[in-house]
Formats: C-alpha cells, structure tokens, sequence
C-alpha cells in the first residue's frame, strides 16, 4: 500500500505496528473495504485454501498466511476467509453426520477431519 494512501486513512488499531486500514466503508466488500483489489483477492483466496488445507491447526494455518502477506489489511481478510472455511466445513460435517449428506447424494461432501473410507459405495 503506497504511503499517500496510508497517511490519508484513518487507522483502526491499538497496536501501531498493525494497523488496519479502512479504505472504502462504502461498499459492500470486505475486500474492496480493505482495499484489496479483484486480482489480489483471488490470490488471497488461493493462498488462504493452501494453508488452510495443507495445516492442521489454525495457528499454523495462520502462521503460513502471515508469512506470504503484505499489508494486515491481507491477514485481516484471510482470517476471515478462514473462518469462513472452517464455518463451512462444521456445516456439511453437521449435515453429514446427521443423514442429510446422504439423502442430497452426497452433495454436503467431507469435513476436514472426516474420514475418507467411511460410507464408500462402490
């Protein structure tokens, strides 16, 4: 993020070494919020489901995204999309577990954590 940007917005922070800045409080879109362009949010995305699926507990998770970010306007937003994954996954596990996954065909899919030989009809 370019310093006249910086210095022209507002921060929202109590630690002066990780401030996050709001950009445009008038949209709708957390990342344009945060002045995460379209192209960095796709790649924000990828690197958020890399981590997500290749650790197995949060703090790593966000170990590996704090390490490939380049503003905390970045960290804020793969946080969140973290959660949103995870979210995501309690959801089709909830629905699996409960019968649901196999009466949609299947669609609700495997949590994490699930176990990949259970419920195989070959």
């Amino acid at each position: 993020m370019n310093e006249a940007v910086e210095a022209a917005t507002p921060a929202v922070a109590i630690n002066p070494h990780l401030r996050v800045l709001i950009l445009d409080d008038e949209t709708e879109s957390l990342p344009r919020t945060l002045g995460i362009t379209e192209e960095r949010e796709k790649e924000l995305d990828d690197l958020t489901k890399r981590s997500f699926e290749g650790y197995n507990t949060f703090t790593d998770t966000f170990a590996e995204i704090s390490k490939n970010v380049r503003h905390a306007n970045e960290l804020v937003y793969c946080v969140f999309h973290v959660g949103s994954i995870a979210g995501r996954g309690k959801t089709l596990k909830m629905l699996d577990e409960s019968g649901i996954g196999k009466l949609l065909g299947g669609l609700a899919g495997r949590s994490r954590n699930s176990e990949d030989s259970e419920d195989s009809e070959d």
